[in-house]
């Protein structure tokens, strides 16, 4: 059968307005091919970008479970640190500190990128969690300035105190060294020893009276030590003070005569060493029982551990000091030296009970509980399930507790 030209609806034939029909010519149809075609790719490309926009903000619907899983372990094994403050929630950073959150909610999971950019990797799930295994990481912390006794000395055990006399031009000195671990508390954290920076002493206490003392003066100087163990006094003094003997307490004593065994009458003030001209009269102390504490203050000096240091006690004038002390097994490392009428100080065999008050600085460490490997459990709408844990890079290098990254730190 013919084919009816008036037909309208022939494919073959367009009506234009004078109402006569006919086909297209060539170029009619390449030039509506062309069109026809950039149409098309421009509507491609349009698709493209809003799929690949679609993908990164909201995930695609028909992400499986398996690339998801992937994608996330990837971003945990280089993230900078990673936080899991819930079963539901992970924190990953960069190092500059930009961070991606993910959260499991209502059945999808969320994510919400560093600008604040947010969408679902995944939807209608059954479930999914993340867990952490952490490690601890240490870090230094501010200076900590503590106060009270940061050294000390006590007499043996068991020793009964004897007196240990001072008179005019006599001296007596106490060595002491700093150690370099943290006195006045100990380490804030278990197992790792805090360091002493400084110490700043403020008073010292010693078992220490006076006996009859008239025009009397008690000088008290810090000096650096020669060596630790040994009290001898090198270069000059760091600081200096003097006491009048009369503010100590007043101590006991009385002269011997150790040919008759009987007691003679306490020395008194000017006629001080009386004693001396008999060779069978001794004067006898008692040791102090209570100790007395010497404003350091004055000196504002800061110690340094690991220095050896001693404090040197002078008496001038008439009268005489005591001190209780106790024996020590030899001179040599005793940390008290001693000298009478004017001589050189020589190491002794005494010990002496003395304690450093004051103020210290000391290090402080920081304990930071720190994820190094977080578990990833997803569970699709079919009930399948895929799950896997990954180590983050900048933890599982780190063999150090000081080393590897703390949360919040960032690239420097």
């Amino acid at each position: 059968m013919a084919t009816d030209r008036n037909d309208p609806t022939c494919p073959r034939t367009v009506r234009h307005a004078h109402g006569a029909p006919r086909g297209f010519t060539l170029v009619e149809v390449m030039v509506a091919a062309t069109l026809g075609a950039l149409l098309l790719t421009a509507t491609a490309s349009m698709a493209g970008m809003f799929g690949s926009q679609l993908k990164e903000l909201d995930g695609t619907q028909d992400a499986s479970l398996e690339e998801t899983l992937t994608s996330l372990s990837d971003e945990v094994r280089y993230a900078w640190w990673a936080q899991v403050p819930d079963s539901a929630s992970l924190t990953l950073s960069d190092p500059q500190g930009r961070a991606t959150r993910y959260q499991f909610r209502a059945g999808n999971l969320l994510v919400v990128r560093p600008d604040g950019q947010q969408g679902f990797l995944l939807q209608g799930l059954q479930g999914g969690s993340f867990s952490a295994e952490t490690v601890t990481r240490y870090r230094e912390g501010s200076t900590r300035v503590r106060g009270g006794t940061f050294w000390s000395r006590t007499l043996p055990v068991g020793t009964t105190p004897g007196a240990t006399v001072l008179e005019a031009n006599g001296k007596l000195a106490i060595g002491f060294t700093l150690d370099s671990h943290a006195p006045l508390g100990g380490s804030l954290v278990p197992g790792v020893p805090e360091q002493l920076l400084s110490a700043t002493p403020t008073s010292v206490s010693l078992p220490l009276a006076s006996i009859m003392p008239l025009a009397a003066t008690l000088t008290v100087s810090l000096y650096r030590a020669r060596a630790p163990g040994d009290a001898r006094p090198e270069g000059a003094a760091l600081g200096t003070f003097t006491i009048n003997p009369s503010s100590l307490p007043a101590g006991t004593a009385y002269v011997w005569n150790t040919q008759r065994s009987l007691k003679v009458s306490a020395p008194l003030g000017a006629l001080w060493g009386w004693w001396k001209l008999l060779p069978n009269l001794v004067l006898v102390a008692s040791a102090p029982t209570a100790s007395v504490a010497l404003d350091l203050g004055q000196l504002g000096i800061t110690l340094t551990p690991g220095r050896a240091y001693t404090l040197q006690l002078s008496m001038s004038g008439i009268g005489g000091l005591v001190l209780a002390t106790g024996t020590a097994g030899a001179a040599n490392d005793s940390g008290v030296a001693m000298s009478t009428g004017g001589a050189p100080l020589a190491e002794a065999a005494l010990t002496v009970a003395c304690a450093l008050d004051g103020t210290v600085s000391v290090t402080e460490t920081l304990a930071n509980t720190v994820v190094d490997r977080v578990a990833i459990d997803l569970v699709g709408s079919d009930g399948t399930e895929v799950s896997g844990s990954v180590t983050l890079t900048g933890q599982g290098m780190a063999d150090d507790r000081w080393l590897g990254i703390v949360p919040g730190e960032t690239d420097p």
